[in-house]
């Protein structure tokens, strides 16, 4: 409404206010408004066939074969995909700044615009989470809820949690780390302990610490990032 000095003292307040709160709140730089979450599954449970593939797919490459190596590659993939559109409001101030300046030289719909490409900017991360590690840690718990009623079924949910190791390893979610055969040998420790008397309390809260650790390290929290447009 041509109230420059109104809109000036707005953005003083504004700016002053988001400061402070990322100082006290840094995880406010990004605000979550929206999700999506799909689930893509393409590859085989069986795990000689997840090699055979794998063992196609190298040599498509290896052949300069690129589409065919790429079908073969989204074929290999079993995966829960989250999506999450944030409101970059760390970068407010710096929007707010430059809309102050334009505001002395008088430019206001210079400002405004300056205002406005903020705040219908997103800021869209995507996570990727490797399904046979989760469906591994769910069977590892299911298992420690059994433990003391139904040994049998414990042990079946270890095996069925060691064969989604050996699948997530042949699909290359961190096909190199050295804690699969941690995880394993953990796991078949605790299967021995199941099958006798002793105690598993100690074993079983080892092993999910384990793989809660193994799962973050190569599913990083803060996951590439890109900017978009919102729409209005």
């Amino acid at each position: 409404d041509g109230k420059s000095d109104l809109a000036l003292a707005a953005i003083e307040r504004a700016t002053g206010k988001i400061n402070i709160l990322t100082a006290r709140k840094p995880s406010a730089a990004l605000i979550p408004v929206k999700v999506e979450v799909a689930i893509i599954d393409l590859a085989p449970k069986d795990l000689k066939a997840v090699r055979d593939m794998s063992s196609v797919a190298q040599k498509a490459l290896s052949n300069d074969d690129y589409p065919q190596a790429r079908a073969l590659l989204d074929l290999l993939a079993s995966e829960i995909h989250v999506k999450t559109y944030h409101l970059p409001l760390a970068t407010y101030p710096l929007a707010m700044q430059t809309a102050a300046q334009l505001l002395d030289e008088k430019k206001t719909e210079e400002a405004k615009q300056a205002l406005l490409t903020a705040l219908n900017t997103l800021i869209v991360t995507d996570q990727v989470m490797p399904l046979p590690l989760v469906e591994a840690q769910g069977a590892v718990k299911d298992a420690q809820a059994k433990r003391e009623t139904d040994k049998a079924a414990a042990r079946k949910l270890l095996a069925s949690a060691k064969d989604e190791l050996e699948r997530a390893k042949a699909l290359g979610y961190g096909d190199k780390a050295p804690e699969y055969a941690s995880l394993n040998q953990s796991i078949s420790d605790l299967d021995k302990q199941l099958a006798g008397t002793e105690s598993t309390t100690s074993a079983f809260a080892t092993l999910r610490e384990k793989m809660s650790a193994f799962f973050d390290r190569i599913n990083p929290k803060a996951p590439a990032s890109s900017a978009m447009q919102a729409q209005k």
